[in-house]
């Protein structure tokens, strides 16, 4: 009888699942040749399974169909019908010996971050036993014993290796998996703020929430919120999908009341997705993975944007449940930041001036660059099927919010002067006409900021707000 261990276990547990992929994909003679030739493998090296009905059965099979492809008889209609009981029986078998080997999963200490009984797989036998580990279980046939051992609980004098198959160390292993979530975290930051932010929202503590583009995102201060408050705003964020993250939220949490939308006088006529440069590229990292809409942008992509499994070793995927422990670390990072800017990630590091103070520059130099900035909007003008587009949409967002009984309040964020003076004035007349338009249709509060309130010192650049104009934002709004 050779030695089985758990390592052996799992390898065979995946290998069974990919066959039964491959075996179900093959439409070709060859490939299924190439599907029998290594489940017969699968059977010549694993006799422990012997006791099994379906592996027997399997290794019939298989001796069967092999003789008839070597036979004057094959034909392939034959060959076929034969190679379809195989994999029905190949299915069944991998579900079996899988059930057959129970993994037992013990944890002694203290669980420091509150993860445990929400990352370990459910068909795992999951135990927290005390340190007396000795007396709490015999070790039993076909089955395999895990530890998750603190550290705080290894000075014991007895020697654990002798009892169980493996031996988990809880903080070095998610000290070392926190390492590899805080990469994956920040190297699709906004994916992830807007993912925990949207959890967090769905709490019932929540009453209020903020969606928009990077005016809302940069016009509050997150950390000074109210804690029944939430700003899901992110750049690039348009209208369309603005309203999919408050319904999101306003669908699972009924005790939302209030939902502020955060605009520019250029908002109605964007959309990012038919945007022309790499703003699209949200859609993919962002907004597709989390909604599974792509809007107008030409885009299908079913790969989770969560690849933490491709870092983690085959045991790890066997006793944990990996979304559920990316998810949960996650959240400690995003819980520990508490806002979208960080001290790596300010609102200076975002800004259009670089390490530059707009209230530091000469008056000169704030026009020319601030006509530079508004040149840019200014290309979005032309988009007026966008405008009546996005129009209609909050039109319809606004009956929904009222048949939820929930106040919205759409507030015009400030710009600079120097931005103010070369936006094309269309802008501003249409966007003043869709509000009181949308205001006769439905009753909703509006807040324009965009007036004489804020000086050079409230900005990072020419539309975007610094800390301390976020700061005199967040006392008007009372938020």
């Amino acid at each position: 009888m050779i030695d089985y261990t758990i390592d052996k276990h799992i390898y065979n547990i995946d290998l069974l699942k990919e066959l039964c992929i491959a075996a179900e994909k093959a439409d070709s003679e060859n490939e299924m040749f190439s599907v029998i030739n290594k489940l017969s493998e699968f059977i010549q090296e694993n006799p422990q399974y012997s006791y099994i009905q379906s592996f027997d059965i399997a290794e019939n099979l298989l001796i069967d169909i092999i003789n008839f492809s070597n036979s004057q008889e094959y034909n392939l209609n034959n060959f076929i019908e034969r190679y379809i009981n195989i994999t029905n029986n190949q299915l069944i078998m991998a579900d079996i010996i899988d059930k057959s080997y129970k993994i037992n999963v013990y944890f002694v200490g203290i669980d420091r971050y509150e993860l445990i009984p929400n990352i370990i797989n459910k068909n795992i036998n999951f135990i927290c036993i005390s340190l007396d580990v000795e007396n709490v279980f015999k070790k039993k046939k076909h089955e395999f014993d895990v530890l998750i051992l603190s550290e705080e609980a290894t000075s014991q004098n007895h020697d654990l290796t002798s009892l169980f198959d493996k031996i988990i160390y809880y903080d070095k292993y998610i000290n070392n998996t926190f390492i590899l979530v805080d990469k994956l975290f920040y190297n699709n930051y906004d994916y992830n703020y807007l993912v925990n932010s949207i959890t967090k929202a769905k709490n019932n503590n929540t009453h209020e929430i903020f969606v928009g583009h990077s005016y809302s995102l940069n016009g509050i201060d997150d950390t000074k919120l109210n804690e029944n408050i939430v700003n899901l705003s992110l750049s690039s964020q348009d209208i369309y999908y603005s309203i999919k993250i408050a319904k999101e939220i306003i669908d699972y949490n009924s005790t939302i009341r209030k939902c502020y939308i955060g605009t520019g006088y250029w908002t109605f006529h964007f959309d990012l997705s038919k945007s022309k440069n790499n703003e699209a590229i949200g859609i993919e990292k962002i907004f597709y993975p989390i909604f599974e809409d792509s809007h107008h942008y030409e885009y299908v992509n079913t790969k989770s944007i969560i690849n933490l499994n491709e870092h983690v070793d085959t045991l790890s995927r066997a006793i944990f449940n990996i979304d559920a422990l990316y998810n949960c670390l996650s959240k400690l990072i995003y819980d520990s930041n508490k806002s979208y800017f960080t001290s790596s990630i300010t609102r200076q590091s975002l800004s259009l001036l670089g390490d530059k103070n707009l209230d530091l520059l000469d008056a000169e130099e704030k026009y020319l660059l601030g006509k530079v900035r508004a040149e840019q909007h200014n290309k979005l003008i032309q988009y007026q099927i966008t405008k009546e587009e996005n129009k209609a949409l909050l039109s319809e967002f606004l009956i929904y919010l009222k048949k939820r009984n929930v106040q919205p309040v759409i507030v015009n964020f400030p710009t600079s002067k120097y931005y103010n003076k070369f936006l094309d004035k269309r802008f501003k007349e249409e966007y003043y006409d869709i509000i009181e338009s949308l205001n006769k249709e439905s009753k909703l509060e509006f807040i324009d900021l965009n007036n004489n309130l804020f000086n050079d010192e409230d900005f990072r650049d020419f539309d975007h707000m610094s800390d301390l104009g976020a700061y005199k934002i967040n006392n008007i709004l009372k938020i």
